[in-house]
């Protein structure tokens, strides 16, 4: 009976040792996690900054943490796919803010990046149409945010109306996604489906909430002016903030 212990032994680890161990690399899999939606604000900031070097490290620092996490043989196929397409869905929220940021807050031209899809990312289907839904979020948030000297009435308009813009056209091509069959290819049908159009149901309340601040906005641009005509003074075209 000692040897067959003996051979039972060097055969592998205890039921309890190998539990402890798929525990350990459970708790790794949420603490990399945690470190990519860390690096993925930290690249949002550094686009802010104009920091492109920084933003190309907090990439970096993204797909080592999807690397380290397929590599945790102990963590279930299904549960390690989970991880990786959550985190590489931080990744591709962040490309497409470095792509979208500079034409949304300055005007500038809408370039063609050469790094920005599902194949030339390495991210999964389902990743990229989660990826895609964050970013009208994040831009929203950077609008409010946004202080760049003292914006004119008229300059909130015109930021606003290119927000609009990228937003509607980030959702009409979320919303044709539907049409693809894109669930059907995820492995997790039912709950991607109900996730997803929860996500697609945000943005278009983000869209609702952007029109009314407009509505707002022009109303006030309509004031000054019918204030300055009563005074005798021409509008200019020149808004306070």
């Amino acid at each position: 009976m000692k040897k067959i212990q003996r051979v039972l032994e060097r055969a592998g680890p205890r039921p309890e040792r190998f539990e402890a161990e798929a525990v350990r690399e459970l708790e790794e899999a949420y603490r990399l996690r945690k470190t990519a939606v860390r690096a993925s604000k930290a690249g949002i900031r550094a686009v802010k900054r104009g920091n492109a070097q920084a933003v190309e490290h907090e990439k970096a620092r993204i797909q080592d943490c999807v690397q380290k996490v397929q590599s945790l043989g102990l963590v279930p196929t299904w549960r390690r796919g989970e991880f990786t397409d959550q985190m590489a869905a931080e990744l591709v929220e962040l490309a497409a803010f470095e792509w979208l940021y500079p034409y949304v807050f300055f005007g500038n031209e809408v370039s063609v990046p050469e790094v920005f899809s599902a194949e030339k990312l390495g991210v999964s289907i389902q990743a990229w149409y989660y990826g895609l839904t964050d970013v009208p979020g994040e831009l929203g948030k950077a609008v409010v945010r946004f202080r760049r000297g003292r914006l004119s009435l008229e300059e909130k308009v015109s930021l606003r109306e290119r927000l609009l813009e990228v937003i509607q056209e980030i959702i009409s091509y979320l919303s044709d996604a539907t049409d693809e069959n894109v669930f059907g290819i995820t492995g997790h049908e039912k709950d991607y489906n109900r996730r997803f159009e929860g996500r697609v149901g945000k943005i278009g309340g983000l869209i609702n909430r952007l029109n009314e601040e407009m509505i707002g906005i022009q109303g006030q641009i309509q004031f000054v002016k019918e204030v300055r005509l009563a005074s005798g003074r021409p509008p200019d075209g020149e808004f306070p903030g």
